[in-house]
């Protein structure tokens, strides 16, 4: 456990905090292996298999957050219908925002 210690805190100086999911979930095995070094290969090889669909779901939502970016325009009309149509009986068809901004705000300051 000592040596994943230093070799974390090595690679944590050079490379920088394992933030990447595949790159954290090496350096998570390789703790697990080191903590647990008396047990067979085998249950090591579980450890791995168990937590590989969740590291690749991971990469997947990794890559698919980019797709957001690519000169979409975002979807803010579809917000603003759907706060009229759920509240707008309740604030006279005004968006809750606005009418809280209209009934709440008051630009005099009394302390």
């Amino acid at each position: 456990m000592s040596i994943w210690g230093v070799a974390f805190v090595a690679g944590w100086l050079t490379i920088g905090l394992p933030t990447d999911p595949v790159y954290a979930f090496v350096w998570i095995w390789a703790g697990t292996i080191a903590w647990h070094s008396a047990r067979p290969w085998r249950s090591h090889l579980r450890f791995g298999r168990d937590w590989a669909p969740v590291v690749i779901l991971l990469v997947i939502y990794n890559l698919s957050r980019g797709f957001a970016d690519n000169g979409a325009i975002p979807h803010a009309y579809e917000l603003i219908v759907a706060d009229r149509v759920m509240f707008g009986w309740l604030t006279g068809g005004d968006v809750p925002t606005v009418w809280l901004q209209q009934h709440l705000y008051k630009p005099d300051v009394q302390w």
